[in-house]
């Protein structure tokens, strides 16, 4: 997280990173033109709130996409729900709006089983459009041998998260 304390080595990146402003906008016509399920047209408000948010950050980005309570100090924690560790309020089902190959890490974990697949392989393929050549993506999932276990020992109806749709079968459940 980019204070008061920011150095200014890091001020002057961020200097020359707003001279790229029309980089930013970019991504967003991108997407519109892909052909992904993310929801392609982020209304503006939301997106000139998400760079406000982010100005304070030194490129290139270190991304923590659904951060939940758990904050990494030196990284862009990105979360659609309110919480005290997110620096930047985005729902992930849309585009980010940051110009291709803005970040050198992305971070999540357990946060692709929220999605449907299609919705999840769109995330995977936003993050892969995000990394600068080299970049590193890292991607935690819950543990199938405890969906396994689950599924022997018929605890497999027991929803672990709210949110995540109601399934029939074993079947849609693993």
């Amino acid at each position: 997280y980019a204070g008061a304390g920011v150095e200014a080595k890091c001020r002057s990146q961020h200097r020359a990173g707003l001279e790229r402003e029309d980089k930013v906008r970019q991504p967003i016509k991108i997407a519109r033109k892909a052909k992904s399920a993310l929801v392609r047209c982020a209304m503006p408000f939301l997106v000139r709130r998400f760079r406000k948010e982010i100005k304070s950050f030194c490129p290139p980005l270190k991304l923590h996409l659904g951060c939940g309570f758990h904050r990494l100090d030196g990284w862009v924690n990105v979360d659609f729900i309110e919480t005290p560790a997110l620096d930047v309020r985005w729902n992930l089902g849309r585009a980010i709006p940051l110009p291709d190959g803005s970040c050198s890490f992305i971070f999540h974990e357990h946060v692709l089983e929220h999605f449907e697949l299609k919705r999840g392989v769109d995330l995977l393929r936003e993050c892969h459009r995000l990394l600068e050549s080299g970049g590193v993506l890292r991607v935690s999932m819950p543990s199938l041998d405890d969906m396994l276990l689950r599924c022997g020992d018929g605890r497999w109806r027991e929803r672990q998260n709210s949110h995540v749709p109601e399934v029939e079968t074993r079947a849609e459940y693993l």
